[in-house]
């Protein structure tokens, strides 16, 4: 047995252990809450029309997710699909960021929506994204400024890449001014529009691929990669801005943008014009960088309004 399916094999057995851990305290806990609740559980039908929509959103996100990879590796070739998928996992590291935001913020964002405070959510919305753009744009910047060093953590053969990761890590910029756009469908209670976005990006995903990546390869692929997620995300702005009532604040955002930009965007591009493309020159780029940043957001912390964030530093202390 080889080492890839020994590793399938342990995967599975893992999961079945879990499953046969954890089955016995969920069973009694629904049998309780049953018992007690009989009268607030929601019937079958109500149950799965509430979630059948989030089940294939799930569906359709695994779709994106893969779908581009395996349409280069067919119409382009298995070295450019490898290539591929390096920058686009490397670019969907800065996802994170914004998923643990999405997290945090969503049980408040859900109740404001339910009491139907739509000023409150919007501005909940904007001070979020304010920080998401301020913690994720520097990772974004910098796979633009100095995505050639980034990619030679991974091999030589990579670097190639550094142009689609460029443009890919600009959509994912974007992305993240759009802000927390599907968690407001989805606690607001919109996720038919949410399956309805997601099918519509997934066909044009899938169409996008087969049109451009026989023409251009790995361009191609990245270019439908950014239709894609502009597309994605104007069409929930608008359902949120216009349809939902929490409306987006754009302009309060030109300064959380500006920051990054100047101090990893052309700090970075700086590093390379002078360090050229190396780990080392990366590494001296990012700690510099860093420190250069961490001072701006210090000194313009007011107007950036994230004085409350400096309080919770524990080497600043309550009196930032």
């Amino acid at each position: 047995m080889g080492g890839v399916q020994r590793l399938a094999l342990a995967l599975a057995l893992w999961l079945l252990i879990t499953a046969i851990v954890i089955a016995p305290p969920l069973v009694r806990d629904y049998r309780r809450r049953a018992s007690s609740e009989k009268s607030d559980r929601p019937t079958f039908r109500r149950f799965w029309r509430f979630n059948s929509p989030r089940a294939v959103n799930g569906a359709l996100e695994i779709g994106l997710e893969w779908a581009d990879v395996l349409i280069v590796a067919a119409l382009a070739s298995p070295a450019a699909a490898g290539v591929y998928a390096v920058a686009t996992r490397a670019v969907r590291v800065g996802g994170l960021v914004d998923k643990a935001m999405r997290v945090s913020v969503s049980p408040t964002t859900s109740a404001q929506l339910a009491r139907g405070e739509r000023q409150e959510a919007s501005a909940l919305h904007t001070k979020v994204v304010r920080v998401m753009i301020l913690l994720n744009w520097p990772f974004y910047l910098l796979l633009m400024s100095m995505g050639g060093s980034v990619l030679l953590i991974f091999g030589s053969e990579f670097a190639q890449g550094w142009g689609p990761m460029a443009l890919i890590a600009s959509a994912m910029m974007f992305q993240t001014a759009a802000g927390m756009l599907q968690s407001i469908l989805l606690q607001g209670g919109r996720s038919t529009w949410q399956m309805y976005n997601k099918s519509l990006a997934l066909a044009l995903s899938i169409g996008g691929n087969l049109l451009l990546v026989p023409l251009l390869g790995v361009w191609g692929a990245a270019v439908t990669w950014v239709v894609v997620m502009v597309v994605d995300n104007l069409l929930a702005a608008y359902q949120v801005h216009w349809r939902m009532g929490v409306h987006l604040q754009p302009r309060r955002l030109l300064i959380p943008a500006l920051v990054p930009v100047v101090v990893y965007g052309v700090g970075g591009g700086f590093f390379t014009w002078v360090g050229g493309t190396s780990i080392l020159n990366l590494l001296l780029a990012a700690v510099v960088l860093s420190a250069i940043y961490a001072l701006a957001l210090w000194v313009l912390r007011r107007p950036l309004q994230i004085v409350g964030l400096w309080r919770k530093v524990p080497i600043v202390g309550p009196r930032a």
